[in-house]
């Protein structure tokens, strides 16, 4: 069955709270429209956990979700020597919400190698970060252009099928000169805003902690009636990502940190 609309958001980053909040303002609903995730589902943001529960869930009632450089990176360390490089990008927040949770990442690392590199349907290309200027197919593309391009993506002409990705922020929503290049990662950290395209009208929706804190004061608290089921995680917490505004340490980790970094490494 053809779908109304498609619906596309990227880099969640562990703010599972505006991944509610956006898929209501949208009145999604997943019989009629189709759901693309594009991938950072996990780090930066405290509820990485509910965050990844919530994308499985929407993949179970027909939900796209890609594999994005985050959930590749945690793949690394669980599965090689790449603990060091995720925790440098926000991967203690994301092993400090599983122990919080009573959970470990590698539970959910099978789920994360499942995911697709990429979409592609009739009109449209989707990936996390974007397509190799000299090979312009995702299928020519390779595992590390998919996942972590940037700079020579944004600085081709590219005349292919148009492409949404995330990966780069910034402070909107974002289209080339041919419409060909379509960026939708806006900081769901950063600036604290999460978006949604939908296509094929380019309607852009926005969640933020702000509206969160106006629409959590006009809700009545108990079961929520709208679309996703994930209350729980709705009423945990009225900014997900507060943990990540705190600037960054230059030098080394946080003593908890390493007490994390030991708890998940025992069970790797």
């Amino acid at each position: 069955m053809s779908k109304n609309r498609i619906l596309v958001i990227s880099d969640i980053h562990g703010c599972a709270d505006l991944l509610v909040s956006i898929l209501e303002q949208a009145q999604y609903q997943p019989h009629s429209d189709q759901l693309i995730l594009l991938g950072d589902y996990i780090d930066r943001g405290g509820q990485s956990y509910e965050a990844v529960q919530l994308v499985k869930s929407l993949v179970q009632d027909g939900a796209i979700a890609l594999l994005g450089n985050h959930e590749d990176m945690a793949i690394q360390a669980i599965e090689s020597d790449g603990i060091e490089q995720w925790f440098a990008n926000g991967g203690r927040y994301t092993i400090r919400s599983y122990t919080q949770n009573h959970a470990f990442v590698e539970d959910d690392i099978g789920f994360f190698k499942s995911l697709p590199l990429y979409h592609e349907t009739e009109d449209y290309i989707f990936v996390h970060a974007g397509l190799d200027p000299d090979y312009p197919r995702p299928e020519t593309s390779d595992h590390d252009t998919l996942l972590w391009i940037r700079e020579h993506w944004l600085r081709c002409e590219y005349v292919g099928k148009p492409v949404v990705f995330g990966h780069t922020p910034a402070r909107s929503v974002t289209w080339d000169a041919r419409g060909r290049k379509i960026g939708i990662d806006t900081g769901a950290v950063r600036w604290g805003t999460l978006s949604c395209l939908e296509l094929p009208t380019m309607r852009v929706y926005t969640a933020s902690p702000r509206q969160m804190l106006v629409e959590k004061a006009a809700v009545p608290s108990g079961p929520c009636s709208k679309k996703p089921n994930s209350c729980t995680i709705w009423t945990r917490s009225t900014h997900a990502c507060s943990t990540s505004t705190k600037p960054r340490r230059k030098g080394g980790h946080h003593s908890q940190d390493i007490k994390h970094a030991r708890y998940f490494q025992g069970r790797s």
